[in-house]
């Protein structure tokens, strides 16, 4: 994470991925250097973000185990369900951008760091390099949509998280698309820009200036070792008599 405007800018706080997706997540405080800093979006400058236009990652959520697995799979690779949903984007960024934040602190809440919302996801189609050696993926999809949000059709990543609305090109912070103030048919009613330099968010250099926001998960890969212990046990057997 790149401090703006820090007299040691050029050397950005660094921690692990894994925990830096949730540590410097869009829109959380950060307490770094005796000061408190808010993150603003991506640091287009960071040679850790992928530098290619589509997703990193795109991943479905299956209907029935729950599982995230990749798109490019006709089916779950774990229950076997063959109901595939929408595709996901998800992109594998680690370099953020942070300002001063200088606001005064209302509540004690605030003094202390966001809740993770960063969970593992064993995948089921990794190269296996040994019996027990299996992929895994730490994907962070934002906080779950409100039932307000729910109820008026809020833009969101899937029904259980909201994503984040940033922009992989320029890193700016989006701004949501404005909703009825009251519920007629449930569709999402986005506010059309007047001016002609109304860019929905972006930078006049971003390629996709003037594009409505889309949600995204942040994720990161990693690989962990997994011992899967299969047991065969009589059909006939009693109830406990293998505890």
């Amino acid at each position: 994470m790149r401090l703006l405007g820090d007299k040691h800018e050029e050397d950005p706080v660094s921690v692990t991925r894994r925990f830096g997706i949730g540590q410097f997540q869009p829109e959380v405080n950060v307490y770094a250097r005796t000061k408190r800093w808010k993150v603003i979006g991506l640091d287009t400058s960071s040679p850790w973000n992928p530098r290619s236009e589509g997703p990193t990652w795109e991943y479905r959520v299956c209907n029935t185990c729950n599982l995230r697995y990749n798109a490019a799979q006709s089916r779950c690779p774990r229950c076997k369900t063959m109901a595939p949903g929408t595709a996901l984007p998800s992109y594998d960024f680690a370099g953020f951008l942070a300002s001063r934040n200088e606001n005064p602190i209302l509540d004690d809440e605030e003094r202390y760091a966001d809740r993770n919302l960063v969970k593992t996801y064993p995948q089921w189609d990794g190269d296996v390099v040994a019996r027990w050696t299996i992929g895994s993926r730490w994907a962070n999809e934002g906080r779950p949509p409100s039932p307000k949000e729910l109820e008026v059709g809020a833009l969101m990543l899937h029904p259980e998280a909201k994503g984040y609305l940033l922009c992989p090109s320029c890193g700016r912070l989006l701004p949501p698309p404005e909703l009825d103030s009251k519920k007629t048919s449930g569709k999402k009613n986005t506010k059309k820009g007047n001016k002609k330099d109304d860019n929905n968010g972006h930078t006049d250099m971003c390629p996709n200036r003037g594009s409505l926001a889309r949600p995204l998960a942040i994720s990161t890969a990693g690989h962990v070792e997994i011992l899967r212990l299969l047991v065969p046990v009589p059909a006939n057997s009693e109830e406990n008599q293998w505890d």
